[in-house]
């Protein structure tokens, strides 16, 4: 299949975005203390995080963050489907900026 496609990995500079697609990959391929060292490292995967905790914790829901930085907090297996979203799409959006 990939033989395929016409994949451009390189910036895009142009002006039509008819053509762009985004594609994420889905909840399974996410596990607990994934990708820390891009949360740890990246500013904006830093500042996405902190976000991401500020509603979760407004939420009453503990910091989802846990989930990647600190996973022997998450304890509780019915929270763990959705930190692993939550984190998951977090990740996506703090990759595309």
């Amino acid at each position: 299949f990939a033989d395929q496609c016409d994949i451009e990995l390189a910036p895009y500079r142009g002006t039509d975005f008819s053509k762009i697609a985004f594609v994420f990959c889905g909840q399974g391929t996410m596990s607990k203390g994934a990708m820390a060292d891009f949360v740890k490292s990246g500013p904006v995967f830093q500042l996405r995080f902190k976000e991401l905790d500020q509603i979760t914790e407004l939420s009453g829901l503990g910091k989802a963050s846990d989930f990647i930085l600190n996973p022997e907090k998450v304890t509780d297996k019915s929270t763990e489907s959705m930190y692993s979203a939550l984190c998951l799409f977090t990740l996506q959006v703090s990759m595309f900026e």
